[in-house]
């Protein structure tokens, strides 16, 4: 009897720790795994594809085949959206491009201190709200509302009109954002829009831990 219940607790202390190491590293997944609105975050290229670029003579209806620079006042997402409202701002409080007024889920605005819509080179910088429950344009973004290729009108009080076609999305998170780069803030490159989002608020509240930027290159002729 004595052996039998030696062998029972050597079984027993070699399980034990199998099962404390099982939970430990359950714990530790559990702690790091995406949370589902993470993943519910449509994965685009972190760059535009070949496929992304339709031909360079092909100009929408509607759409100006030699864009200039204008001041927008509205914004639509062809095929997900009606006109949107377009603000025209500097930087805030904070030093940041200016965002909409905090209960406009559906208004877009555009950081005027940065390259501006139609400009033949560098990013025009456009920002608009994710609400923590759901109900604003950056909802929609983050939930895949846009495919390559849909067309982005921006048009001025004279009834002006450069359209955009959406090439991919970036996720960054804020902790890993690098000030020098110009994912975001760009004067020389090629010419597009980059609308700016929230992304990944906590659970237990809090700011949002992520952006994401939704970049679309500029539509003209050949």
């Amino acid at each position: 009897m004595k052996k039998t219940t030696k062998r029972r607790l050597g079984w027993g202390i070699p399980l034990l720790v199998v099962v404390l190491v099982a939970a430990y590293f359950g714990w530790r997944w559990y702690q790091t795994r995406p949370s589902d609105y993470e993943r519910e975050i449509p994965v685009y290229p972190a760059s535009p594809s070949p496929s992304a670029s339709a031909s360079p003579g092909d100009v929408p209806e509607g759409c100006s085949s030699d864009p200039s620079a204008i001041v927008g006042t509205r914004i639509k997402f062809d095929g997900h959206t009606d006109e949107l409202s377009l603000l025209s701002l500097g930087l805030d409080a904070e030093g940041l491009p200016g965002t909409p007024p905090g209960n406009e889920g559906y208004t877009v605005a555009w950081w005027n201190e940065g390259p501006a819509v139609g400009s033949d080179q560098g990013k025009a910088v456009l920002t608009s709200h994710t609400f923590r429950y759901g109900g604003a344009l950056g909802n929609d973004l983050n939930d895949g509302m846009l495919a390559e290729n849909d067309i982005i009108r921006i048009s001025d009080d004279a009834g002006d009109t450069i359209c955009y076609r959406f090439t991919n999305a970036l996720k960054i998170y804020v902790d890993d954002y690098d000030p020098d780069s110009t994912v975001l803030y760009d004067d020389h490159g090629d010419p597009m829009i980059v609308i700016v989002v929230c992304s990944d608020y906590p659970s237990n509240g809090g700011d949002p831990e992520a952006r994401v930027l939704y970049y679309a290159e500029l539509v003209r002729a050949a």
